[in-house]
């Protein structure tokens, strides 16, 4: 099973998926720290940050997931064109 299969398994289901960084495919010579990142495409915002926090809680969001799921919906359509970030999340 590949990485994103796995990090699949513990959220709620997605419309698309993708990851992508130093991480995903072994770089030869490469010595520095490694990272991933993935992008999750949604039908609904509301629906999914609010199943995402019944099954994850702050261990994927930060201060931003003791707010409501539609709160964090409106914040994600103003300030992120639709895009939330949660840097550092725990997977």
């Amino acid at each position: 099973m590949t990485g994103l299969a796995k990090i699949l398994e513990t959220v709620p289901p997605v419309a698309f998926a993708a990851a992508y960084g130093s991480a995903v495919f072994k770089q030869a010579g490469y010595a520095g720290s490694s990272m991933v990142d993935y992008i999750f495409a949604v039908e609904n915002a509301v629906e999914w940050h609010a199943a995402n926090w019944q099954l994850n809680g702050l261990k994927h969001y930060s201060m931003l997931g003791t707010i409501p799921s539609f709160v964090m919906d409106r914040v994600q359509q103003v300030c992120s064109d639709g895009f939330l970030c949660a840097a550092c999340c725990q997977l």
